[in-house]
């Protein structure tokens, strides 16, 4: 029957052009699962928001210079300071990298960072043990408190393929960092990802909303937003379909039909000759509330991140202007993280600084109009100093130790 081959060949050539209507039934729900590190790091590079957020952070710490200060505000300019930036950027002999940033990844994707001191006769070399590489972690039977690593087995590349490898913890060698402590029940776990919490893993139900409803508009707008069939005549009066279907052969296109559509099972709508009529195909995205739902959804995202919606052009009324949301993003997201890390790295490192470290944002063009502000409250503060030295108010010492404190 031709109208029957006429539909099919229809269908058909949507199903070819991965159109297909059928093809949205048979979609099924997406699942975010962290079990592991694979499924995290899967969820990294699968998910735009995720990686663009994660991606952002360890920039900013990589491309920021590190300030280390004495304890009294200065400069430091000795030699462990000076080791400490150079071990950053040159932790061992086989790579050119950012430790720095390298861990901020491992922490913000999977909770935990793992580091590694190795001693040689020549020198001292440090690595950074990726969480996809770990295959078990053995734990000193210690109070949480002085939790330490016995030993880790990891996956290790050599020049004749990838091998397990075992290192000790030898003197404290092997450093575990960790974005949040994990419970106590878990000290003695040996499985690689033992419920640390990472941000990632916070937000892993709001990337599984978030995917499914990106998910069902891809589907939808590849239909074309079809949403009711139409009978329409021709341009001379006929129809596009000018025969009356009988009920055997209605039956029959009917079993061959059942094949398509969003609800296989359901009858499907026909095109005839009959006065034109329409019916509804499937649900209309806007009852999807997307406006709604999928801001909400990339901001609760980046809430556990700690980075400002509005980055994502998110408004959310929390920051007046992209300036203050990029200034916030230093202050709350980047800035603790690195700090912690740095902290960490400076037992690691041995480098024993009895001072500050910490990023060094004076240069980036977000942080330059407080120093603006600063610049006029000081040049408003010296025209009355002046005055006030003349007449006695102010000594110079008192002048100078107001200057200091606002720089």
């Amino acid at each position: 029957m031709k109208i029957i081959d006429d539909i099919k060949a229809y269908f058909v050539s949507r199903n070819a052009s991965g159109n297909s209507i059928g093809n949205y039934s048979s979609r099924n729900s997406i699942e975010i699962s962290t079990k592991t590190a694979e499924d995290i790091f899967d969820v990294y590079k699968s998910y735009p928001t995720i990686f663009g957020i994660v991606n952002d952070i360890r920039d900013a710490i990589r491309n920021t210079p590190i300030w280390i200060s004495e304890p009294s505000g200065i400069e430091m300019k000795s030699s462990n300071a000076f080791d400490f930036k150079r071990l950053n950027k040159r932790p061992n002999s086989y790579t050119y990298t950012n430790l720095a940033a390298d861990a901020a990844f491992e922490l913000v994707c999977y909770g935990r960072c793992f580091l590694y001191r190795k001693k040689g006769a020549m020198q001292t070399q440090f690595f950074l043990i990726k969480n996809v590489d770990v295959e078990s972690i053995k734990y000193k039977d210690a109070p949480f408190s002085e939790r330490q690593i016995d030993s880790i087995r990891y996956k290790r590349k050599y020049s004749n393929g990838i091998v397990s490898d075992e290192v000790k913890n030898i003197n404290g060698n092997l450093i575990e960092l960790t974005y949040s402590e994990c419970n106590y029940e878990n000290r003695l776990n040996t499985d690689m990802m033992c419920d640390f919490i990472s941000p990632l893993i916070a937000a892993a139900r709001q990337i599984e909303a978030h995917a499914n409803m990106t998910d069902a508009l891809n589907e939808g707008f590849a239909d074309g937003g079809a949403r009711k069939i139409i009978s329409f005549k021709n341009g001379d009066g006929s129809y596009s379909y000018n025969k009356t279907i009988l009920p055997d052969e209605e039956e029959e296109l009917q079993t061959k039909l059942k094949f398509y559509g969003r609800t296989k099972s359901a009858r499907k709508y026909i095109v005839t000759k009959q006065e034109v009529s329409t019916a509804d195909l499937s649900l209309p995205i806007n009852q999807l509330d997307v406006q709604g739902s999928k801001p909400a959804l990339e901001s609760a995202i980046c809430n556990a991140f700690r980075y400002p919606p509005q980055l994502l052009a998110i408004k959310t009324g929390a920051y007046k202007s992209q300036t203050e949301a990029e200034r916030a993003f230093y202050v709350r997201c980047v800035a603790p993280l690195a700090n912690y890390i740095f902290e960490q790295f400076d037992i690691l490192f041995e480098t024993n600084i009895n001072g500050k470290i910490e990023l060094d944002y004076s240069e980036l063009t977000f942080f330059q109009e407080d120093k603006q502000k600063k610049g006029a409250a000081i040049q408003t503060f010296m025209q009355g100093a002046v005055q006030a030295l003349d007449k006695g108010v102010m000594t110079i010492e008192d002048v100078s130790k107001e200057i200091k404190n606002m720089l």
